[in-house]
């Protein structure tokens, strides 16, 4: 038994050789496995497994042969050393399968978050693609009937003479009117009763161009919901910046503002959003203010259309894209509305006096 010892030690050898084998491949095995790179891991199996398997083989009839301690020589040694590595590469084995199993339900679940993630993208492209093509449609009916009502106006025109027809087939005040109640009832579906929306449309005074007043409005009942009592936030000369949201987008670089939370935006620091009186609070508690470009005019101008409800947190992340294409729709047919105003301003001006 006096050679035992020896052949203890030869064993715990090649234990501790087997692990630190096992602990330099470790990195590699998880690069390895996160790479896909499965050859490597079928090259490496297939290198190592069949001198693995002799050297078993071989320690076992070694041990087999060797049956007392005392006929042990270097060859017993070697071979419980052998035992031992092949003991450790054995264990190691199965905790790396044990690691690959868990790196490949940690790849699967990413997988399946991409997955989630793109597949709802793929929804919110698909709802915008359906959103504009309902747009375009509504928006070509629209135009079409405009159309013919000009054509209408220009055949009587060209039998009678009187130019009256023209204003009564442009007709842009009863226009700018049915658009402020079509935008009005695009968003109206959404909120709950009993939350009140309301639409506008705001642009410089004539009598003052630094002060924007409200031009056209409508909740649903009336066109004069709007009133241009707190014409001081309204200018946009104010030395201390914007008092408004209106006047904000009026002057900001983006087209589109959005307060999701009113109350919430009027108490940060410094405030996104001001209250012109207590009673506003109650009233308007989610807006967006979009500014439209005016393209054909004289001189650089542009209005600003605003929606704003009651309803608390309303216009989300989800209407932006919603908001923004339809208020920029809804501006072009405005600006068509505005010039057809001004040609018949000028044309009546002409008109002979009796």
């Amino acid at each position: 038994m006096s050679n035992a010892f020896p052949a203890v030690l030869y064993t715990a050898a090649g234990l501790i050789a087997g692990v630190g084998v096992v602990s330099m491949g470790k990195s590699r095995f998880k690069q390895w496995h996160r790479e896909k790179r499965w050859v490597q891991h079928v090259a490496v199996v297939l290198e190592y497994l069949p001198p693995t398997i002799l050297a078993i083989v071989a320690s076992v009839f070694e041990l087999w042969k060797r049956t007392t301690w005392a006929t042990a020589d270097n060859a017993t040694y070697a071979a419980y050393g052998l035992a031992g590595a092949c003991i450790s590469f054995a264990g190691a084995f199965k905790w790396l399968l044990s690691v690959a199993k868990g790196l490949e339900k940690e790849q699967i679940e990413q997988l399946e978050a991409e997955k989630k993630a793109l597949a709802t993208e793929r929804d919110r492209h698909q709802q915008q693609r359906d959103f504009l093509l309902r747009v375009q449609a509504e928006t070509a009916v629209i135009i079409k009937a405009k159309l013919a009502r000009i054509a209408a106006a220009r055949d009587e025109i060209a039998a009678s003479g009187d130019l009256h027809r023209l204003a009564k087939a442009l007709a842009p005040r009863d226009q700018l009117n049915l658009l402020m109640r079509a935008l009005y009832q695009h968003f109206q579906k959404s909120v709950l009763s009993p939350s009140v929306l309301r639409v506008g449309m705001y642009a410089r005074s004539d009598e003052d161009p630094q002060v924007l007043i409200a031009v056209a409005a409508w909740d649903g009942e009336h066109n004069d919901c709007f009133s241009n009592r707190h014409q001081k936030y309204m200018r946009l000369d104010n030395p201390g910046g914007a008092q408004s949201l209106v006047v904000e987008c009026y002057r900001s670089p983006k087209a589109l503002l959005r307060i999701e939370d009113c109350i919430a935006a009027s108490v940060e620091n410094p405030p996104r959003f001001t209250f012109f009186s207590p009673e506003q609070r109650e009233k308007i508690k989610s807006m967006v203010a979009y500014r439209y470009n005016l393209e054909h005019t004289k001189l650089p101008s542009a209005i600003v259309l605003t929606l704003d409800t009651s309803q608390p947190k309303f216009f989300s992340d989800a209407l932006e894209f919603e908001c923004e294409i339809l208020l920029k729709e809804i501006g072009q047919r405005i600006e068509l509305e505005l010039t057809s105003l001004e040609v018949l301003k000028h044309t009546q001006k002409q008109e002979p006096k009796p």
